[in-house]
């Protein structure tokens, strides 16, 4: 079922964005009621134009969960399910990349973010997977000058490729 997003223009919704989102327990994982908070957050982002991803708090659950959207990967793709996730690794490369929020209409910003990272996480099923995620860039140059025209950056991961915006 498709939910309203929240924004940080409302104090309710701007004081539960805020709180910190409690882990699910294991044993909860796969339960019907998990089920429905991870199926209204991928109907929910569906119904949006430009969202690639969003988080629990953002339909009003304060609970550790994201999914992304499979309009972020290479086409087959299905969405990518989150719970409880937890980076083990960041590299110390970093790359400025534009971003920005459904729960912050008309505002977009330069983000730092580590090239590579590992994540540890459950899907939907209670299964746990880590997934590795590469950082690199799409450049289509001008093979005359050298110069470049366009660059879009990527991201590798286990089973997807997903390139922002």
């Amino acid at each position: 079922m498709k939910r309203r997003i929240l924004t940080t223009s409302e104090p309710a919704d701007d004081k539960l964005l805020r709180t910190r989102a409690t882990a699910i327990p294991d044993g909860e994982i796969g339960t019907t009621n998990v089920q429905r908070i991870v199926q209204d957050m991928k109907d929910t982002l569906a119904d949006t134009q430009l969202g690639i991803a969003i988080a629990a708090p953002q339909i009003g659950e304060s609970k550790r969960i994201f999914v992304v959207s499979p309009r972020a990967f290479a086409e087959g793709a299905d969405f990518l399910v989150c719970i409880n996730p937890q980076l083990t690794k960041l590299s110390r490369d970093k790359s400025d990349l534009e971003e920005a929020c459904l729960s912050i209409p008309g505002i977009a910003g330069t983000v730092r973010r580590s090239n590579k990272v590992t994540l540890r996480a459950f899907d939907e099923k209670g299964n746990a997977y880590t997934s590795f995620f590469v950082s690199s860039e799409i450049v289509k140059w001008n093979v005359k000058t050298l110069e470049i025209l366009d660059r879009v950056p990527t991201y590798y991961s286990i089973g997807h490729l997903c390139v922002p915006g």
